[in-house]
């Protein structure tokens, strides 16, 4: 009974720990109790670190500035050396095609870093929060590419090493997804309060320009934005509009002092990799007399994609051809339900607990479903989650 017990706590607060560190279709609760007994213990923070910041806040006490974020050991990796293949097909890409080789250029197989600190603090407050670090091995695919829209999903295959340096089986999770729109007529935009809207993009800012959407990792709706792509013989970049989007989960838990934040997004494709910039504010919605001011914070992040070569992610292409078929639908009730509903509500919770669970469960039971019964769990797991707004 205890054991029971202990791994229907394990499982949730494993897979909510993966997603803080910037990670996360889930395996079984079994796996995941498996790996936590090869998974190695974190190590103490190094005093002082061997990886310092850049922007240091060199007066502020170290202690209070120690890195947060995952910590645990992978194996080796080997980066690419030269060009990618991505990078070459832009370099031939007519102007006009351009733009989609750029996004197309992001698929591929990569080590990443994601890194996030304060840079400026507003309305009093009196030190910085402390610095985030995770890292990820993550393979980008290409789930639609036609002439105006590209969709590409990220999947996690992350290996860990144990204490006598042996790796286990690679861990499979489903992580965010990033819709292309060429010249949108509208944009899902963040709202605040987990209500999302759709705009209406004007022609003078759409001409020319595309739409990022960013999914989490249940495929529901996380920010949207409009950009133009530059191109060099250097890099190309796409730089999105201002645009709100909900607490990250690397601050769930953490942080309750704000609500949104308030960012743009810059994508630079590179020779080897591409690299992801965040320019955030962290915004106050719910301002009262002791909070006159609705910015608490400026944030910088980078998270750098290098490319990398003969590392297994056929754990990757495995679990994508067993639950396609059940995110297809996902994705395809989402569509349907905000083709009538311009506003609406994600619900946080789904069947008695958090909702990515419930759709993460569906998932790994989809190669055993018919394609109807994958239709129907959708469609009753969007019902627990879509709430249409008429004011």
């Amino acid at each position: 009974m205890l054991k029971q017990l202990r791994r229907r706590l394990f499982y949730p607060v494993m897979v909510a720990l993966l997603l803080l560190q910037g990670c996360v279709t889930v395996p079984p609760a079994a796996t995941i109790s498996k790996q936590l007994e090869k998974v190695a213990p974190s190590p103490k923070p190094e005093t002082p670190p061997t990886r310092p910041y850049i922007f240091s806040w060199m007066f502020v006490d170290s202690n209070s500035m120690r890195v947060r974020g995952g910590t645990t050991n992978g194996g080796s990796i080997q980066t690419s050396a030269t060009p990618v293949l991505g990078w070459l097909r832009l370099q031939e890409a007519t102007d006009e095609q351009r733009d989609r080789a750029a996004i197309l250029a992001m698929a591929g197989e990569y080590r990443v870093s994601f890194d996030f600190i304060e840079t400026v603090l507003f309305a009093g407050q009196k030190s910085p929060a402390r610095p985030y670090r995770s890292w990820a091995t993550e393979k980008v695919y290409v789930l639609e590419d036609s002439p105006e829209r590209i969709s590409l999903q990220h999947i996690l295959v992350m290996v860990f090493l144990d204490s006598t340096g042996q790796s286990g089986d690679p861990m499979v999770m489903k992580h965010w997804r990033q819709d292309w729109v060429y010249q949108p007529k509208t944009v899902l935009e963040y709202q605040g309060d987990r209500r999302w809207q759709s705009r209406s993009v004007p022609e003078t800012e759409r001409s020319g320009a595309w739409s990022q959407t960013v999914w989490h990792v249940d495929d529901s709706p996380r920010y949207g934005s409009v950009g133009q792509w530059t191109h060099t013989d250097a890099f190309s970049s796409w730089e999105g509009n201002q645009t709100f989007r909900p607490l990250p989960r690397r601050e769930h838990g953490v942080r309750s002092d704000y609500d949104v934040l308030d960012g743009t997004n810059r994508h630079t494709v590179l020779p080897l990799g591409w690299t992801h910039e965040q320019d955030n504010l962290k915004h106050v919605q719910k301002t009262d007399a002791g909070r006159p001011l609705p910015y608490i914070s400026r944030e910088y992040g980078v998270n750098r994609y290098e490319s990398i070569v003969a590392f297994d992610f056929s754990g990757g292409d495995k679990s994508m051809k067993e639950s396609e078929a059940f995110w297809k639908h996902v994705r395809g009730e989402w569509d349907h339900r905000m083709s009538k509903h311009d506003r609406f509500r994600v619900l946080p919770t789904c069947e008695g607990q958090p909702a990515f669970i419930s759709f993460f469960d569906s998932a790994g039971k989809a190669r055993n479903k018919t394609d109807e019964e994958n239709r129907a769990t959708a469609r009753r797991l969007l019902d627990c989650v879509f709430e249409p707004l008429t004011n």
